[in-house]
Order: structure tokens, then C-alpha cells, then sequence
């Protein structure tokens, strides 16, 4: 994949996210030249993400 830092080999693992009893499939990519593990999007399709940093604060809300 092209990334803005150049060509990079990513490893896709599916994975499983359950909230509120309900259950998302996502997808986790990995490589060596990615410096953290970045994870789909798609289960926030029906959700709100709120991270608050300076709190340490993660709020996930139904919408």
C-alpha cells in the first residue's frame, strides 16, 4: 500500500468487536512500517467516538 512515508507491506486480520451486546466485524491492518495497528472504521458507522485526550476520556455513544 502507498502511504504518505512511502510503500509499505500490511498484514489484514478480521476481528471482532462486541458492544452493547452487539457484534461488529472489523479489519486490523499491521506492518513494520506502520508505528501503531490501525483498525477499520466501519463499526462506528452507528456510533459516536468522542476522544477526549487532555482528560483521558473515550466516549462511545449509540446514535
Amino acid at each position: 500500500m502507498r502511504t504518505a512515508k512511502g510503500e509499505f507491506d500490511f498484514a489484514l486480520y478480521a476481528g471482532k468487536v462486541r458492544i452493547d451486546e452487539q457484534e461488529f466485524d472489523i479489519s486490523v491492518h499491521v506492518g513494520d512500517g506502520v508505528p501503531k495497528i490501525l483498525i477499520d472504521r466501519q463499526w462506528l458507522k452507528n456510533r459516536r467516538l468522542v476522544v477526549d485526550m487532555s482528560a483521558g476520556i473515550l466516549t462511545l455513544e449509540a446514535s
